[in-house]
């Protein structure tokens, strides 16, 4: 009697787009925000806005940004495969402060 050994479901279909950098996967995925935006200080929003702000107090910020660098690292290990890691930077161009 021969036995026939099947997937038990098919895992192509959870095999999500990661980014790939000569044809290795990203294990760690990030992005960077950096970006300064100037304010005015003869206009009374840009004070206001300011003077309301907390150390240690969470605020909500809504940035417009661009992507500015998209590159890969590759982190060498003893003990099996390497890590690769994929980063994203945006540089803030606006950004208004809830």
């Amino acid at each position: 009697m021969s036995t026939t050994t099947l997937p038990v479901f098919d895992a192509s279909a959870y095999d999500l787009q990661v980014p790939v950098t000569d044809g290795l996967k990203a294990d760690r995925l990030a992005i960077a925000i950096n970006g300064r935006i100037e304010l005015d200080r003869t206009n009374q929003e840009h004070l206001d806005m300011i003077n309301a702000l907390q150390l240690g107090k969470a605020v909500t910020v809504n940035a417009e940004a661009i992507c500015v660098g998209k590159p890969s690292t590759y982190t060498p290990s003893t003990d099996g495969p390497g890590t690769v890691g994929y980063q994203v930077t945006l540089r803030i161009t606006d950004a208004t402060i809830t």
